[in-house]
């Protein structure tokens, strides 16, 4: 009996949430004694068209750029920190921004992104949350070079490759699923921010977490829970895809 319960109360804990979220979304008032609330369907179109449309078209013009760049620097940086005497010295540096609050280190860089014009922008808030996605795709890059790495790149010199050959035909081919892997965590990283994009961008960046703070305050229930319905919908199609890598 407890078997047979189990996965109906664990698959009742992932769909009761959005299940709740898909109808605030379309509720237009929902009033004491009232089971379930009035509907109003042309009310979810009205949301996304208002305001979640151009709140999730932000988030992806923000974390495209940040996962696309920090994967890139963070692999050839991982990688050029194997020849270096002070390797570990520098992957503990790597990890300060990462490990420090992002609102604090909003605060911290304020005056230079005031100073040069880019808060209130988008590009400020990606040069900001790619101050911590380039250190920690450098480390997590760390993992991937081995002693076996770098045998077959002395092969494959002795041979006469280049070290962009090598690079194209060997690091890069083998790192596959580990560079999709990143990408996916760092996605996702910048796509649920919410403290550095509020204080670099001013409440003019308007990303979906954003959005959501801001419908939650002003008490606009629905357009939170529909926001929150576009939110998570990457992020599910990103663990299944991530999901689908690791148990290759």
């Amino acid at each position: 009996m407890v078997r047979r319960l189990t996965p109906i109360l664990l698959l009742s804990l992932y769909v009761l949430p959005i299940a709740t979220l898909a109808l605030l979304s379309v509720a237009a008032t929902w009033e004491y004694p009232q089971l379930l609330p009035k509907m109003q369907i042309n009310l979810l179109s009205r949301i996304v068209s208002d305001g979640v449309g151009w709140g999730f078209l932000t988030s992806l013009q923000v974390a495209l750029p940040v996962a696309i760049i920090s994967v890139v620097l963070g692999f050839l940086s991982s990688y050029r920190l194997l020849g270096s005497r002070y390797r570990s010295v520098w992957l503990w540096l790597a990890l300060i921004p990462f490990c420090t609050a992002p609102v604090i280190l909003s605060l911290e860089m304020q005056y230079f992104f005031i100073r040069f014009g880019l808060t209130a922008q988008r590009v400020g808030v990606v040069i900001g949350q790619l101050l911590i996605g380039i250190p920690y795709a450098t480390v997590l890059f760390s993992l991937f070079w081995s002693a076996d790495r770098l045998k077959q790149e002395e092969v494959a010199r002795t041979l006469g490759c280049s070290r962009l050959q090598i690079m194209q035909h060997i690091h890069i081919p083998a790192a596959g699923g580990i560079l999709k892997l990143v990408f996916t965590q760092l996605f996702l990283f910048s796509w649920f921010e919410y403290g550095m994009t509020q204080m670099l961008g001013v409440g003019q960046v308007q990303t979906l977490p954003v959005l959501i703070f801001k419908s939650t305050q002003e008490a606009n229930l629905a357009l939170a829970a529909g926001a929150c319905l576009v939110l998570i919908l990457l992020p599910v199609i990103f663990i299944i895809f991530t999901r689908k890598i690791a148990f290759r």
